[in-house]
């Protein structure tokens, strides 16, 4: 008899498990097809001085002085969300045919239009973009990692003859130089003299209407950035501030318009590009302090004391 009672009890107990071992077993893998999914990435790159936004063709005090920009715009790629352990998940850009490709993203501060010294207007879009767009392994974050610059195979292409967001006459130099990763261009009390900070690859050798192969620059220029947090960030809104104030911070306008890059400038260029990383790379002379490609050229990442680039 207890042998009869303990099978029906048995069966009982299994006809009651068996669905709810079912229910579990879905709900299991639903959230295991949740976690392989694409997580979205939008990330947003604010450009400030210190805590006010960035006002093109405007007096802005940056630093103590009163500075009007004509131009603000830079490229990104190699894009990578930072997990805490140091790791990294590559984020695929999604190419909207304007200001993104699938591995590099213009960000455009400048709305065109401004009258420069001698006559004339600079060349602008009137559009702005300063997001970078695209996915990423689904996961816990807590930080973003890019190159300031477009890739080195990607550098000597010709402007002329590409796509977006590489299509950019403004943005590039020619074949030999490859393009201009940054441009911010500025005055100094409504001057018509203005600093001219162009940044890119130098030394770049090229034969006649042939471009440099890939990564044939000397000085590649491309540094990588790191912008941590103590915590965890969603990568579908993230706020990365770009403080004018930290990038700026030790500038001296000189006399005249004048171009700033880290091989043929003076003195007054260098907190231009030491705040961005490329530390050493510019002496009072203009002559350059190291003429090979190092970890300060952008092929290992580089510490910042200024936090140009911060949450």
């Amino acid at each position: 008899m207890n042998i009869k009672v303990l099978i029906i009890s048995f069966s009982l107990l299994m006809m009651h498990c068996a669905p709810e071992k079912k229910d579990n077993n879905d709900g299991t893998l639903g959230a295991l097809a949740l976690l392989s999914q694409p997580q979205n990435v939008n990330l947003t790159f604010s450009l400030k001085a210190g805590t006010r936004d960035f006002e093109f063709n405007k007096a802005m005090t940056v630093g103590g002085n009163s500075l009007t920009f004509r131009d603000a715009r830079f490229y990104v790629s190699s894009v990578k969300l930072l997990r805490a352990d140091g790791t990294t998940a590559d984020v695929t850009l999604t190419s909207d045919g304007v200001w993104q490709s699938t591995r590099v993203a213009l960000l455009d501060y400048e709305t065109g239009g401004v009258t420069v010294a001698g006559g004339g207007t600079t060349s602008g879009t009137s559009a702005t973009n300063n997001r970078v767009v695209g996915s990423a392994p689904a996961g816990v974050y807590t930080g973003v990692q890019f190159d300031l610059g477009v890739p080195a195979d990607l550098n000597h292409l010709d402007a002329n003859n590409t796509t977006s967001p590489l299509n950019i006459i403004n943005m590039w130099w020619a074949w030999s130089s490859g393009y201009k990763f940054v441009k911010l261009e500025f005055t100094k009390d409504a001057d018509t003299n203005f600093t001219n900070f162009h940044l890119g690859s130098q030394n770049c050798p090229t034969s006649g209407a042939t471009p440099p192969t890939s990564g044939t620059c000397t000085n590649q220029f491309r540094p990588t950035i790191r912008v941590t947090s103590t915590q965890a960030i969603n990568p579908g809104s993230a706020v990365i501030n770009v403080d004018l104030e930290k990038w700026l911070d030790g500038y001296t306008h000189p006399t005249g318009t004048k171009t700033c890059m880290p091989l043929s400038s003076g003195s007054f260029c260098n907190p231009l590009v030491t705040n961005i990383g490329l530390n050493g790379r510019v002496s009072t002379s203009g002559t350059a302090l190291f003429t090979s490609t190092d970890a300060q050229a952008g092929t290992a990442l580089t510490s910042f004391t200024n936090n140009v680039f911060k949450f």
